[in-house]
């Protein structure tokens, strides 16, 4: 041991878990379906998704205001939708505040979401580990191939040992 202490197994097992319930089933591809890429918050409400949404990826849930902007200027969302949408809400002051937010002609200064930085974006400040390469593009090359290795359900002509769980296999892997 190199004196680091590694997490209860159980613990890790869980977090784990956490972690591939995210992820859409999508293996083994012979049962593959439409891949919803919001899968992972299926039980959070709009707003707690959007939010975690904007800080893992930098990306929206929701559309920014400028294009509800854009499609009210060219007549494709009207009063009607508008209303119709604050009924199926149940809340009639909605509808008030949606027309209100559409009238203001900027996204009150926001730049749009951004996304906290990862080990492998403070990594990639300095060189790459090969010409060409960013870390990030390294890392995920790498949890990819083991990922499809260990969940191809021999599928493929190479297989680790894939008797064990995914982080055993992958740490075994290493070694």
């Amino acid at each position: 041991m190199t004196g680091v202490e590694l997490p209860d197994r159980s613990a890790a097992s869980a977090h784990i878990a956490a972690a591939c319930d995210r992820i859409a089933p999508t293996w083994p591809l012979d049962q593959s379906i439409a891949v919803n890429p919001y899968w992972g918050w299926r039980d959070s409400n709009i707003a707690d998704a959007a939010a975690m949404l904007t800080t893992l990826s930098g990306t929206r849930l929701t559309m920014p205001r400028s294009w509800f902007r854009s499609e009210r200027a060219a007549g494709r969302l009207d009063d009607d939708h508008i209303e119709a949408t604050a009924a199926a809400f149940g809340d009639p002051v909605l509808a008030e505040r949606a027309r209100a937010i559409l009238g203001v002609t900027s996204d009150d200064g926001h730049a749009g979401p951004c996304r906290a930085a990862m080990i492998t974006d403070l990594r990639d400040v300095g060189p790459g580990p090969r010409p060409g390469q960013t870390w990030t593009d390294l890392v995920t090359h790498q949890i990819s191939q083991h990922c499809a290795a260990h969940f191809d359900q021999w599928q493929g002509s190479w297989h680790p040992a894939n008797d064990r769980d995914l982080f055993t296999a992958w740490r075994s892997q290493r070694t």
